[in-house]
């Protein structure tokens, strides 16, 4: 499944694409009901343990989300998440924990201990304004997350964090020896 986004004259969604053969061919878009929100989408997707599909939706000024329980088939109407944030890139850290990183303020992430359902205070990542944020799980379980900044001379940054149901505790870029 790849998130999509669709703009027309008065209005924009989010969609996806479904692939049953490994990226060779792709069904015909489906669009996520956009609740009269603009949404100049950005969409990100998780599987969730329920066997449901969440997905983040970039507004102008707002994020949303989506839900879909037929395999992204058909989607909740998007409802808003109540916080900023564009580029949304989802990742289910070790331990069950779902991260959301995002620009908006700055570089921010979010977690979530109950499969979306809630979601943590912002958790700023850093001052700059952090475009399309990856995160990755390395091999002691820490996770990277990789973006870059806006603007002229921009850089690609990097940080690493360990998520845990007590928050994010942030860790020098070395791998920590056993």
């Amino acid at each position: 499944m790849l998130g999509l986004y669709k703009e027309m004259p008065s209005s924009a969604t989010g969609a996806v694409v479904i692939s049953s053969n490994g990226g060779q061919t792709w069904g015909d878009p489906i669009d996520i009901p956009n609740g009269g929100m603009r949404l100049d989408a950005e969409t990100d997707v998780i599987s969730l343990k329920s066997g449901d599909i969440f997905a983040a939706l970039r507004g102008r000024d707002i994020s949303a989300w989506s839900i879909s329980g037929d395999g992204g088939s058909t989607w909740s109407v998007a409802k808003q998440f109540g916080v900023p944030g564009h580029c949304h890139y989802l990742h289910r850290a070790p331990g069950d924990i779902i991260l959301m990183a995002h620009r908006l303020p700055s570089t921010s992430l979010h977690y979530s201990l109950d499969e979306a359902r809630t979601w943590s205070e912002n958790v700023p990542v850093d001052d700059v304004i952090g475009a399309y944020p990856s995160m990755v799980t390395l091999t002691d379980d820490s996770i990277l997350i990789v973006y870059y900044e806006e603007g002229g001379g921009s850089n690609i940054r990097a940080k690493r964090f360990r998520a845990t149901l007590r928050g994010i505790e942030w860790l020098s870029l070395e791998s920590e020896s056993p």
